[in-house]
C-alpha cells in the first residue's frame, strides 16, 4: 500500500507533459502494457470499470514497475449499453466515482508522446486484434463449443431462460463486434481533436511482414 500511495501521490503532483517527468514515470509503471490494458477495457465498453474491478501489482524485485491486469469484464460487450458507449470518455473522466482510478490516464494524456502512442496502438488493435471478423470468429468458436449443453443448462438452471434467449444474447455480441470499431474510431478522433482517418494502401513484393506505427 505504501509503495502504491507513494507512486500515486507522485502522479497527482507532477506533470507528465514534462519529458523528464514522463521519462521517470516510465521507470515506475509499464506504460506500454498500461496502454494495452486501457484499450482492452475501453474497447469492451466495460461500464463496471474503471470505478470498480481494478487490479494492479508490482513485484518486490529492484527495478520492477506497476502493471495492471484484466479483471471481471461481465459488463462488457453491451450488457447494459450499446456498441456506441463512449468508454474512452469515461476512462478520462475526472468526476466521482471514477476520478481516483482515472487519474493516471488523465495525467498521462497531457503528454504528447503518450497520446500519440495510445492513438496509434488503439488504431493498430482495431485493425488486428479487434476486427469484426476476428472477434466474431472468437464468439462463434466459444459459443459453438458450449452449444450442445445449452438446452440442459437452460432446463436445469433457467440461465439462460431458453436456447432462444441464449441465441439472442449471441446476436448482441456479434452486433457489438460489428459496430464497435467504427464507434471507437469516432471516439478517438473526437478525444484527440482530429478530423478522422486516412486510407493507406500497401503493396508488398516478395515475402515478409509490414507493420505501420
Amino acid at each position: 500500500i505504501a509503495r502504491w500511495n507513494e507512486f500515486y501521490n507522485y502522479m497527482s503532483t507532477h506533470n507528465p507533459a514534462d519529458p523528464a517527468i514522463y521519462a521517470y514515470i516510465k521507470t515506475q509503471m509499464d506504460v506500454d502494457e498500461f496502454i494495452n490494458y486501457q484499450i482492452a477495457e475501453i474497447y469492451a465498453a466495460n461500464t463496471d470499470w474503471p470505478q470498480n474491478n481494478i487490479r494492479f501489482w508490482r513485484a518486490y524485485a529492484p527495478g520492477s514497475r506497476w502493471r495492471w491486469m484484466i479483471f471481471d469484464v461481465d459488463y462488457g460487450f453491451s450488457l447494459n449499453t450499446g456498441a456506441g458507449n463512449n468508454t474512452l470518455k469515461l476512462a478520462l473522466s475526472a468526476k466521482p466515482p471514477r476520478a481516483y482510478q482515472t487519474l493516471l490516464l488523465r495525467k498521462l494524456w497531457t503528454n504528447t508522446e503518450f497520446r500519440a502512442l495510445f492513438a496509434q496502438r488503439f488504431a493498430a488493435h482495431l485493425n488486428t486484434t479487434f476486427t469484426t471478423a476476428r472477434v466474431t470468429d472468437h464468439i462463434n468458436s466459444l459459443s459453438g463449443a458450449i452449444a450442445p449443453v445449452i438446452p440442459a443448462q437452460a432446463q436445469r438452471w433457467k440461465a439462460p431462460k431458453s436456447v432462444a434467449a441464449w441465441q439472442t444474447e449471441l446476436t448482441k455480441l456479434r452486433t457489438f463486434a460489428n459496430k464497435r470499431p467504427g464507434y471507437m474510431r469516432t471516439h478517438l478522433a473526437n478525444e484527440l481533436h482530429v478530423s478522422g482517418t486516412s486510407a493507406l494502401t500497401i503493396q508488398v513484393t516478395g515475402q515478409g511482414q509490414v507493420s505501420v506505427a
